[in-house]
């Protein structure tokens, strides 16, 4: 029989690794949304793109980043437990454990892409594995972060984990392991945790307070099952941040460490981990949507509330719809549009149409080929779910270029649908409008 192995011996050495304590990096953020009332930030030279800043209208960061296992961040596991060389003995026997931010030695993941356009963040790394010095895993983690465009205090965050695994590694194939979704650690000043347990979900029935930790046995952080899957953490005060995840099905929370401190830095820290039991294989792509929520604990709640009755509605236009023209095509590409199952593709001669439906898809870019060189198109795209079609996003106006030869062979010339030149080794008279592979 094989071994099974779950995410809570992992989330134990973790949380002895966090005790023995690491210094953390500076908070320079490489990309930052912000509004009045929120601010989220990520760092990808020294916390592999995760998002290391959060912080409501008073402007404190509550994201605790004192060493490489914490931040708010991707984390997955996979296959069997194995004993390898280039392995922690801490960390030994372990599974396949891609982390965003890097491994236990300290070294940084490699960041790939990182853009910030149209109000949104989008970064995609490729991350160590966790017990190895310096491994590559076989895996890419994407992150789409966003404000929401009503509720000016929520941030969105699309998650994408794509495997490329050799079918004949180590680990060996699929098994079930319970999936932080994500991993949160916040400041130890937001040490009081609040969440819905009882049997009358979403109608403002009283909250439950969470342990800082079971009340008997070696494992640091409290288990529950929230019948509303959220959790918070706040001060005082009653004012901190949440975390919404619709596919947890359990949660864990807790804290390290006695202190009280707002220092992202310190020591000790809050953590949250929405989870979900899921199995990846060699080829395995997965994706989840979390919210992050700053505020008061009624602010937070209602937020919770006002999303979960938005899903139930046809979703918003994609925003940030791009084209780039090649021979006889044209890619398009947009940002993700929140509770979002599918989108529809657009394409008309006139800028104020008809439009014709081209194509739905599920993913963020198309690309529409057989056109006419020489030819004006424009295109827009809707987002649908299981309630309905959304309205129509902006539309994109693009040239179908028509291509010649330079006379030197020294570079491609591009035409306008005038015959005039507008990229190329010569005589360019306005900016590149194309790009032909």
């Amino acid at each position: 029989m094989k071994k099974q192995h779950s995410i809570l011996p992992r989330l134990f050495l973790l949380f002895l690794w966090i005790a023995s304590g690491c210094n953390a990096q500076a908070q320079a953020l490489d990309a930052f949304l912000s509004n009045s009332m929120v601010k989220v930030g990520v760092n990808s030279g020294s916390y592999g793109g995760a998002i290391v800043w959060l912080s409501g209208s008073n402007g404190a960061n509550l994201v605790n980043i004192h060493d490489k296992g914490r931040e708010i961040q991707q984390s997955y596991y996979a296959g069997n437990m194995i004993t390898a060389t280039n392995q922690s003995p801490s960390w030994s026997p372990w599974s396949w454990n891609p982390i965003m931010v890097g491994d236990y030695a300290g070294n940084v993941s490699p960041v790939l892409t990182l853009s910030k356009n149209s109000g949104q963040i989008y970064v995609k790394s490729q991350p160590l594995l966790w017990d190895r010095n310096n491994q590559l895993s076989q895996s890419y983690m994407e992150q789409w972060i966003s404000i929401h465009p009503t509720l000016n205090h929520v941030v969105i965050v699309d998650c994408r984990f794509s495997c490329f695994r050799d079918t004949n590694d180590a680990w060996g194939g699929p098994l079930a392991r319970n999936q932080e979704l994500p991993a949160l650690y916040f400041v130890s000043a937001l040490n009081t945790i609040k969440a819905y347990t009882g049997g009358s979900p979403w109608t403002g029935d009283a909250l439950a307070t969470i342990p800082n930790s079971p009340s008997s046995g070696t494992f640091p952080w409290s288990r529950y099952t929230p019948t509303e899957p959220w959790t918070a953490c706040v001060d005082a005060t009653d004012t901190g941040a949440g975390v919404y995840t619709p596919i947890a099905t359990s949660f864990l929370a807790g804290k390290h460490g006695k202190g009280v401190s707002t220092s992202p830095t310190d020591g000790s820290t809050m953590y949250i981990a929405p989870i979900g039991n899921h199995a990846f294989g060699y080829n395995s792509v997965f994706t989840f949507r979390f919210y992050l929520m700053v505020g008061s604990l009624t602010t937070i709640r209602n937020s919770v509330y006002t999303l979960r009755s938005a899903a139930a509605t046809a979703p918003l236009p994609p925003t940030g719809l791009t084209a780039n023209s090649g021979s006889k095509k044209m890619g398009l590409t947009w940002n993700p549009s929140a509770d979002t199952t599918s989108y529809h593709i657009k394409r008309s001669s006139n800028n104020t149409g008809p439009f014709t439906l081209i194509a739905s898809v599920k993913d963020t870019n198309y690309t529409d080929t057989g056109l006419t060189r020489g030819v004006q198109y424009y295109y827009t795209v809707s987002s649908s779910n299981s309630v309905g079609e959304g309205v129509d996003s902006e539309t994109v106006a693009v040239f179908n270029v028509s291509l010649k030869q330079g006379p030197t062979m020294l570079r491609d010339t591009f035409l306008d649908d005038q015959g005039k030149e507008i990229c190329g080794a010569y005589s360019v008279s306005v900016p590149c409008l194309a790009n032909v592979p």
